[in-house]
C-alpha cells in the first residue's frame, strides 16, 4: 500500500464533501455554490436562481444568469460552503479517457481525434470509430539516438468501453507492440521484431473531472512461458477550471515490480499538459522523488 499515492485519499475526500441533488428537489439557494453538469460535457459552477421540471436557473459569474433546459443537465452538486466563487465556469476535458500511459474505461467520444505525445519522442493518434469503439496507434524515436542503426518500435491499441451506470464504465483494452531492433541488414537478414502485448480489463468510477479507475489483465509474449500478471490503479481530480491532480499505478505480480506516478494536469481547451514524477521499485533506492515525466493531447 505504500505505493498508492496521497491523491487517492484527496480523491475520496473530494467526493464525499459533494452532495447531489436532484433537480426536481431544487429550490433557491444564493448562499450555496453547485456544480451543474451538463450532458454535453460541459461544467456550470454558480447560484440556484430557480428549478423545477422542466428548466435550471443558475447565476455564474461571468455569464450571468441562465436558465438550462432539465434534459441539458446530466447532474447537480452542491459544493461545501467556502468553496471559490470565482472559478464559476468550468470548460471540457479534452481528454478524459487517459491518466498517463493508461487508458480509462471511459470511450472515446465518436469522431474524435486525440495526438498525445510523451518526451517529445513518443508519437500516438487515437481516433473514436463509435461511441464504444476506439483505436489507435503510434511510435517511438528513442531508439535512433542510439549509435547502432534501429528500427524504432510502434504499437497499437484497441479499446471497447460503455457506460454500465450513473458514474460507472467498464471497458476491455489490447495494446500490442511491436519492439525496436538493431539492423544487421537492409535486406532483413539478422533482423528479429518480437511482438508483445497487455490484454486489460478496466472499471471506471465517477465523472469527465473526477474519476477512479482500477484494472487487471495480463502480458503475452513468445518470449513468456506463461502470461503474467497486472494490476492497475489510476485517478484524477479536477481542482480547478485548468488544474488537476493525475496518478497511475502498476503493478507486475509475477516479480513483484511496479512503479508509480503522481503530478499535476494543465488544461486548456482542446489541450492538457501532463508534468509529473515517475518511480519504480528499482529506482525508489536512488531517489524518492521520482523521474520527471512531461506530456500533452491535443483535441482534434
Amino acid at each position: 500500500m505504500r505505493y498508492v499515492p496521497w491523491i487517492f485519499l484527496l480523491f475520496v475526500s473530494k467526493l464525499l464533501s459533494a452532495q447531489a441533488v436532484g433537480i426536481a428537489d431544487l429550490e433557491p439557494d444564493t448562499a450555496s455554490v453547485h456544480r451543474v453538469a451538463l450532458k454535453d460535457g460541459s461544467i456550470l459552477l454558480g447560484t440556484i436562481v430557480a428549478g423545477d421540471h422542466i428548466s435550471v436557473t443558475i447565476k455564474t459569474g461571468p455569464l450571468g444568469v441562465i436558465t438550462i433546459p432539465r434534459g441539458s443537465v446530466q447532474k447537480i452538486e452542491r459544493i461545501e460552503d467556502g468553496a471559490p466563487r470565482e472559478q464559476w465556469s468550468w470548460f471540457r476535458v479534452a481528454d478524459p479517457s487517459n491518466y498517463l500511459a493508461l487508458a480509462s474505461a471511459r470511450p472515446l467520444e465518436r469522431r474524435a481525434v486525440l495526438y498525445r505525445n510523451k518526451y517529445a519522442l513518443i508519437s500516438s493518434v487515437e481516433a473514436g470509430l463509435t461511441r464504444h469503439l476506439s483505436v489507435g496507434g503510434g511510435f517511438e524515436l528513442f531508439s535512433l539516438l542510439g549509435r547502432e542503426r534501429r528500427i524504432p518500435a510502434f504499437f497499437g491499441q484497441v479499446k471497447v468501453g460503455a457506460r454500465v451506470a450513473d458514474g460507472v464504465h467498464l471497458a476491455a483494452n489490447t495494446m500490442v507492440l511491436n519492439n525496436a531492433t538493431v539492423v544487421y541488414g537492409w535486406n532483413g537478414d539478422g533482423n528479429r521484431r518480437i511482438t508483445s502485448g497487455i490484454v486489460h480489463g478496466i472499471a471506471t468510477f465517477g465523472n469527465r473531472d473526477a474519476h477512479l479507475s482500477v484494472g487487471g489483465g495480463v502480458l503475452i509474449g513468445p518470449e513468456r512461458e506463461r502470461p503474467g500478471g497486472i494490476l492497475t490503479l489510476a485517478a484524477t481530480y479536477r481542482l480547478s477550471p485548468m488544474v488537476a491532480l493525475v496518478s497511475e499505478n502498476w503493478i507486475l505480480t509475477e516479480n513483484e515490480y511496479a512503479f508509480w506516478s503522481y503530478g499535476i494536469r494543465l488544461l486548456g481547451q482542446g489541450l492538457s499538459v501532463d508534468l509529473a514524477m515517475i518511480n519504480t521499485t528499482e529506482f525508489v533506492e536512488d531517489s524518492v522523488i521520482g523521474l520527471p515525466y512531461i506530456g500533452f493531447s491535443i483535441l482534434f
